[in-house]
């Protein structure tokens, strides 16, 4: 039983690292794609100012949540073969 839960913890972490990876990798497009959604839903203009905070912050907040998922998956990869190695001996 807990073989397969240090495995499953293993492949969460996998996960979340490939997924934090992937955030961070595409958050500039990810912010240039949610200003030009506020630009369309504001009729098509929009003050330049208004634009670079919109995809500045939006940007940011990717990288954020990339970093944090890369972080706490990336510390479960590197954490589940010492909890395998602790219940071996």
């Amino acid at each position: 039983m807990y073989k397969g839960k240090v495995q499953i913890f293993t492949v969460i972490g996998i996960v979340l690292f490939i997924a934090g990876l992937t955030l961070l990798i595409g958050a500039a497009n990810l912010g240039m794609e949610a200003a030009s959604r506020a630009i369309q839903a504001n009729g098509g203009s929009m003050e330049t100012d208004k634009y670079y905070f919109i995809m500045e912050s939006v940007t940011r907040s990717y990288q954020i949540a990339g970093a944090i998922c890369s972080l706490v998956g990336g510390l479960g990869m590197v954490l589940s073969p010492y909890g395998r190695q602790k219940k071996e001996a």
